[in-house]
């Protein structure tokens, strides 16, 4: 059996260095962010008959996801919704999701193909 510090858990800075750790990437809030590079080729295609065909263009990449994920020093919020706490046990998956640098479950699109970029935020204020 394993028994752990309930206030560890909680804890905003352990939940910024374990994401940093496992390779989350810190920039600030103006520093405009890279869309993201695709995979695939896009252009003209020859086929053995002579004829040409268009190939994927860029209107057919699937869309990138953004959330925002502000912690406040009595709780989160996600996307400007309404405060959570850290020590709520509803809230445990969710933290313990960004502690690893996953995408929590709710917060991944129905489109698995699109792309979800998570910016962790900070504010050492209480949330109003």
């Amino acid at each position: 059996m394993l028994v752990q510090d309930p206030s560890k858990g909680n804890d905003v800075d352990a939940i910024f260095n374990q994401a940093r750790q496992l390779g989350a990437v810190e920039r600030s809030l103006d520093q405009p962010q890279e869309p993201p590079r695709s995979t695939s080729f896009t252009g003209t295609a020859r086929l053995l008959s002579g004829g040409t065909v268009q190939t994927a263009s860029s209107s057919q990449q699937p869309e990138s996801v953004v959330h925002n994920i502000v912690f406040w020093s009595n709780g989160f919020t996600v996307n400007d919704g309404p405060l959570r706490r850290l020590d709520d046990p509803a809230n445990a998956s969710f933290l313990e999701s960004i502690k690893k640098s996953e995408c929590p479950k709710e917060l991944e699109p129905a489109d698995k193909k699109s792309a979800v970029n998570v910016n962790l935020i900070r504010r050492n204020e209480n949330y109003r």
